[in-house]
């Protein structure tokens, strides 16, 4: 098979000893390179951990400059010579079927193409660990998959995904953690002078690629796996350690100035963060936007920001109160109801299977390809 190009782009801050894994997972296929924008210190030597023929796939980009998560996302899209691109974190990697996958992609003309959404899939490395789980440390957390791949009803998970601001991308297409065109990015590059922006550029890049494209796919298998390490915010969210003042953060401080909403409460949050750079995507896009259920789960999930959150609902009218008080009862719901699912699977998330015991993420890799491999349907 004539296989096609795929470029994958890495991101790293001070994770080295993750990166090494994410760029080997991208090296076991023979049609892809990789480009790393590494932010660390001091400067990785790649030469100890790669053969002459892996170091000719690899551009290497270092800097230790201050700057911020968006400017180490952003690249010059002439720099992609491939037809598709997809970014990863220092402590993911790219799971099997990558090669099935973009074949896939080629075949039906999609723009994009990301792991099915609500789908558990998380590999935790050592140090990792939960307040209710406790020790997750090289353990794989996983669904069962059915290698189906299915189109998504972008208007509707936008509809959603705009209501529910401050939750994420949710089930929209994605470039980190997803394939896409490279056409795509570079058009939308072109369009809005960077795909990515606001504080989170995972966020922000979706909303933007999900108003630009047209056709956009999810499998049910993990081509890509998720990572979180004891310095990553997924890890520390599992921590509950990732609520501070923007003043504080250092993610925030990275950054050469704040543009904050005065409708959202000034407090560093996975949901204020989210919300914000949500907020500035759809201003981009001149689309409006409603803040009501980010505050309903800030009032509900976040109590530093409750004060502030209190004195917002006095100027809510009538029928704004009881939308945000519908809002909550869904909160509510959703929380309890994803509870409810971990605790009956008694696994993180709800998930299927936990592997332990997983040295690295490249085991995860390895467990996948041999007891689960893609099923081409």
């Amino acid at each position: 098979m004539n296989k096609t190009k795929l470029t994958v782009i890495i991101p790293s801050y001070e994770r080295q000893e993750y990166l090494i894994y994410a760029i080997k997972s991208c090296l076991s296929y023979d049609f892809i390179n990789v480009i790393v924008k590494d932010n660390s210190s001091k400067s990785l030597n790649l030469d100890l951990h790669f053969d002459n023929n892996e170091l000719n796939k690899i551009k290497y980009h270092h800097t230790s400059d201050c700057i911020s998560v968006v400017e180490n996302f952003t690249i010059d899209p002439d720099e992609l010579d491939s037809d598709y691109v997809c970014f990863i974190g220092d402590d993911d990697c790219l799971g099997p079927g990558v090669d099935y996958a973009i074949k896939q992609m080629h075949r039906h003309s999609m723009d994009s193409l990301m792991v099915k959404s609500g789908s558990t899939l998380h590999y935790f490395w050592e140090g990792s660990k939960h307040p209710f789980w406790g020790n997750t440390s090289n353990n794989l957390y996983l669904d069962k998959f059915t290698s189906v791949i299915s189109k998504i009803n972008i208007e509707e998970r936008l509809d959603l995904c705009n209501k529910r601001l401050g939750m994420g991308p949710m089930g929209l297409p994605r470039l980190y953690l997803g394939i896409i065109r490279t056409n795509l990015f570079q058009s939308i590059c072109n369009d809005y002078g960077n795909i990515f922006g606001g504080y989170s550029p995972d966020i922000y890049s979706s909303i933007l690629l999900s108003y630009s494209g047209k056709s956009f796919y999810e499998i049910d298998y993990p081509i890509i796996i998720p990572g979180a390490c004891k310095k990553s915010t997924s890890g520390l969210r599992s921590e509950r350690k990732d609520v501070s003042s923007l003043k504080g953060d250092n993610h925030l401080q990275r950054f050469k100035s704040i543009d904050w909403d005065e409708s959202i409460p000034m407090i560093y949050s996975p949901y204020t963060v989210w919300g914000i750079t949500h907020i500035m995507a759809l201003k981009k896009l001149k689309i409006e936007f409603s803040n009501t259920y980010l505050l309903g789960k800030l009032l509900l999930e976040i109590p530093p920001s409750r004060k502030d959150v209190l004195k917002k609902l006095k100027f809510f009218s009538f029928g704004k109160m009881i939308k945000f008080l519908i809002f909550l009862t869904q909160i509510i719901f959703l929380r309890v109801n994803n509870i409810c699912r971990s605790l009956i699977k008694m696994n993180p998330g709800g998930a299927d299977i936990k592997v332990e015991n997983l040295e690295t993420i490249i085991d995860s890799v390895n467990y996948i390809k041999t007891n689960m491999p893609i099923k081409k349907l």
